[in-house]
């Protein structure tokens, strides 16, 4: 699952216990999330293979998402999947614009690649607050105490459901935004930094994939569920 040349940052995105895990080797994966595992275990003199096989190990007893409360996997959402987005679409957009202004043979490819991101960093966080702040709350509150079943996500939406829909067609706008750059990165890839740059957005097109999974699959259709037993005993 995991490699000796994986960014830190993204082990810790796909990996709820692996920043405890590298904290134990005394690896700050907040400090150090720009490196690759390799890199870090050798400034510390470590054997990369045993911090590997203790994440992997990790990796193999993974709570199954559908095991956790529905508070526990809200917050497993935003600890770690929302917390990766917020830190890691900004370093993309940075390398973009930096490689718009240093490869001028790219130039028009990478401003594309560059506004692309900006409008999918401005639609992740209007998603987020929507989550954070009407969704999420009113789901933690059906799962705390199910009486709060009848309470709105918000004023203009009088079930969950319709909510839930509208988060998850915002997930499709946001996965055509991800095919959108998708289909730039082969004129991108003829150059290292190119091929980085790929590298990076593979990594956090994979986060989402897991991320939007655990929404869709896992915690959505448990809370309608949640919802609709709570009310018919009331």
């Amino acid at each position: 699952m995991f490699t000796a040349t994986q960014p830190i940052r993204d082990i810790v995105a796909k990996l709820e216990p692996a920043a405890a895990i590298l904290a134990r080797f005394e690896i700050d994966s907040a400090m150090h999330g720009d490196q690759n595992l390799q890199q870090a275990c050798s400034a510390a003199q470590l054997s990369v293979e045993q911090v590997l096989e203790k994440l992997e190990d990790a990796a193999l007893n993974r709570p199954n998402p559908n095991e956790l409360s529905l508070t526990r996997l809200i917050q497993h959402i935003v600890r770690v999947h929302h917390r990766y987005l917020r830190e890691r679409l900004p370093q993309l957009i940075g390398q973009a614009r930096n490689a718009s202004t240093k490869t001028p043979a790219k130039s028009t490819a990478w401003i594309e690649v560059t506004l692309l991101l900006e409008q999918l960093r401005t639609s992740m966080a209007a998603h987020f607050e929507r989550e954070e702040q009407i969704l999420f709350p009113y789901i933690a509150q059906l799962d705390d105490d199910p009486r709060l079943a009848y309470l709105s996500p918000n004023a203009s939406i009088t079930n969950m459901a319709d909510s839930i829909f509208l988060m998850a067609r915002e997930h499709e706008l946001i996965d055509a935004a991800l095919r959108a750059i998708n289909v730039l990165l082969p004129a991108l890839n003829e150059t290292e930094t190119g091929r980085e740059f790929s590298e990076a957005f593979q990594n956090l097109k994979t986060d989402l994939a897991t991320h939007v999974h655990i929404e869709d699959d896992c915690l959505f259709p448990r809370a309608i569920r949640a919802e609709w037993a709570a009310k018919q005993e009331n």
